[in-house]
């Protein structure tokens, strides 16, 4: 941990992107200039009239040969050429001389077709309807050519967490699939027209109930072998996987998705060896897309015959899946290994092997993937324009990630939001544990107190109004981002309201701060993680403006997510940190419940509990019709604007890069989370020859 007073962080300005993407192509300014000079004869002469008529032709420098990351659709007025004449008269120091230059510059847009750098998923930002149901074949990924897996697929990522085959013990389990080791019963894949439907996976079919919301049954596909000999794949082992991750069914688990689970099913039944029943307790357009797929947060699928061998614990020992790759190591902080299988129901690997190392340090993964010693890498937005200056790609699929930040220890609400039970524990961690409220910490208030609850507001709103968000995005992201103010919401977005919006204001928040008597400042803790130190980090920059503009002085909490999480479970947590909104979904699927005691117990909170979004949660979550999701979602964050308990700052691309020069393809399903290093869908990366 180290303070900002004794840290400096030097904001470079982004340079400005000159070049404007269309679509797949790129607008060139090319002027091609005439210039003619008359002089004429006056009245001596001894003096010759002439003509003289020089002819300049030159392209404007006005094209970066740099692949930019936004797409801009820009119309163009004009006729694709056009000329126009300047006429401009000059009159020179010479008695007998009058020079008029004719200047005539005709401009021509020319189309010169480019790469597109960032796939930012433009679709799911208007994705209001359930995704539609495709057959998988073909959608976006062919069968792959029959060949024996062959070379070492390296990838360099700034955190492999730590997976296992235990449903209740896993807590970042959405990466497990990522790895190709592990999968979901449905698979988010692009449709023809680019959209993201659903396709078969595990589940070759799958079925609604009559009224379209109470149940669904999955077929399941037949054959499917498990690694480790541990057999056939049936509904067992998908009614395992679900309900022992269920902490409303497991009491002990801390299965990342888990905090959903226990207000979204109640539980998984077994029709016949491959049919199983999810009986929803709220189901919405978004359910299986965030919860059934690869996408966002989908369950993968373990085997009942392992648990039954091992028990709970061994199962933290080896991870046991059905997918083309086979885990041989998993270590937190060292990395992913993983082996290809030599024949499997849907893709052998074209690696014989994939190794996904951890390397904590931005500088030394740009390294690794400059000098070959990395194919694939997690690299810094503030590298990319090198990279790509130096023929490195964007991997095919990417998202807008959001940066936006939560005034911790917030714990407003006082009874479970689900059934109203009062809160009675001094236990963190406990079903009815009630978080104290320290509000010796500026930014906290007590619903009990309406003076804190009104002071602490001020607070919150001071520091919001103080981050130069411009700036900010320009040097962490190198011009690539665009500012924040509602977290998850693009600005753009035809729901989001300009009120929204957070100025900019230092005197503002200045004033707001001597009204409530902080004039000279205090202290403000944030966790920050292992890039604490840096120099590079977002928490770093806010730190410095507001020690420069409201004398609040940062310090840091560097340890690992891993061992932070701990206390956003248990609802203890009151250091400042980042949790951004759902950028890459909708604004209409159902917010937010992860500020809220709904996923009470073992499930990941922000570091707050928050009534109306509890509120706006179980409404939106049994909600279908777009303009009551709409509704229910802008008075939630009218709600926020005013209080001000979660931050945006800006929001920004996530993909990985890749070297194209060693990998020849490599297709990718649309992606949503970014967990492992913003990859996905290993199996289908070819090394090049």
């Amino acid at each position: 941990m180290f303070s900002i007073r004794n840290f400096a962080l030097l904001l470079l300005g982004a340079a400005s992107l000159a070049v404007v993407a269309c679509g797949s192509e790129r607008i060139v300014e090319v002027t091609v200039q005439t210039e003619i000079i008359r002089t004429v004869e006056v009245e001596v002469p001894v003096e010759v009239e002439k003509e003289i008529i020089r002819e300049v032709e030159r392209e404007v420098p006005i094209e970066v040969e740099k692949e930019v990351i936004r797409e801009v659709v820009r119309e163009v007025e004009v006729p694709v050429e056009v000329e126009k004449e300047v006429v401009r008269e000059v009159v020179k120091e010479v008695p007998v001389e009058v020079e008029k230059e004719v200047v005539r510059e005709v401009i021509k847009e020319v189309a010169k077709e480019v790469q597109v750098i960032i796939t930012a998923t433009p679709q799911l930002t208007v994705l209001e309807a359930p995704a539609a149901k495709v057959d998988i074949e073909g959608v976006s990924r062919g069968a792959g050519d029959d060949v024996a897996p062959s070379g070492v697929l390296i990838a360099a990522i700034g955190n492999s967490y730590f997976m296992n085959s235990s449903p209740r013990y896993c807590p970042a389990c959405s990466v497990t699939a990522r790895t190709g080791a592990t999968e979901t019963l449905l698979e988010a894949v692009r449709a023809d027209d680019g959209t993201v439907a659903l396709g078969s996976l595990l589940a070759s079919d799958w079925e609604m109930s009559a009224d379209g919301i109470s149940y669904t049954d999955f077929t399941l596909r037949e054959g499917v072998q498990f690694h480790g000999g541990y057999g056939e794949m049936t509904a067992a082992d998908v009614a395992f996987s679900w309900n022992d991750a269920n902490p409303k069914l497991q009491p002990d688990s801390i299965h990342d998705t888990g905090g959903d689970l226990a207000n979204l099913v109640s539980e998984v039944e077994v029709i016949d060896d491959y049919k199983v029943r999810f009986n929803w307790i709220a189901f919405g357009g978004h359910t299986l897309l965030q919860y059934v797929t690869n996408f966002h947060e989908g369950i993968s699928i373990f085997s009942k015959s392992f648990f039954d061998e091992v028990g709970p614990e061994g199962m933290r020992t080896r991870m046991i899946g059905t997918g083309p790759f086979e885990v041989t190591e998993w270590t937190q902080h060292k990395g992913v290994f993983l082996n290809a299988l030599d024949s499997h129901w849907r893709k052998v690997p074209y690696v014989a092997s994939a190794n996904v190392l951890q390397v904590t340090e931005a500088s030394v993964r740009k390294s690794m993937l400059k000098t070959g010693q990395a194919q694939i890498g997690e690299l810094a937005l503030t590298d990319w324009k090198e990279m790509f200056e130096e023929g490195f790609s964007q991997a095919p699929e990417g998202f807008w990630g959001d940066s936006s930040y939560v005034y911790s220890g917030n714990y407003w609400e006082d009874k479970l939001a689900i059934d109203g039970q009062p809160f009675t524990s001094d236990t963190p961690g406990d079903l009815l544990f009630k978080p104290p409220l320290d509000t010796s910490l500026p930014w906290i208030g007590d619903p009990a107190d309406e003076a804190s609850m009104e002071r602490s507001k001020k607070v919150r709103t001071a520091m919001a109004m103080a981050i130069d968000r411009e700036k900010l995005m320009t040097a962490l992201t190198d011009g690539f981002g665009r500012v924040s103010y509602a977290p998850g919401w693009d600005v753009n977005h035809p729901f989001y309201k300009s009120e929204w919006d957070i100025p900019h204001d230092v005197a503002g928040a200045q004033a707001l701060m001597s009204e409530v008597g902080l004039s000279d400042g205090f202290d403000v803790e944030w966790w920050a993680g292992p890039a604490a130190g840096s120099g590079e980090t977002i928490q770093e920059a806010i730190g410095i403006e507001w020690l420069a503009n409201l004398n609040i002085n940062s310090t840091f909490d560097k340890q690992n997510y891993s061992s932070y999480r701990p206390s956003l479970v248990n609802r203890t947590n009151k250091k400042i940190f980042f949790s951004g909104g759902a950028a890459s979904a909708p604004p209409t699927w159902p917010t937010d419940l992860h500020a809220t005691s709904l996923g009470r117990p073992g499930g990941y909170n922000r570091a707050m509990e928050i009534p109306i979004f509890a509120e706006t949660y179980l409404a939106m979550s049994k909600e279908s019709d777009i303009e009551v999701l709409r509704d229910l979602v802008t008075k939630m964050f009218d709600w926020n604007r005013d209080y001000m308990v979660w931050v945006g700052v800006y929001q920004s691309p996530v993909a990985a890069l890749y070297n194209p020069s060693l990998i020849s393809e490599w297709q990718m399903l649309p992606e949503g989370k970014g967990v492992l290093g913003r990859m996905n869908s290993l199996e289908w990366v070819r090394l090049a020859n």
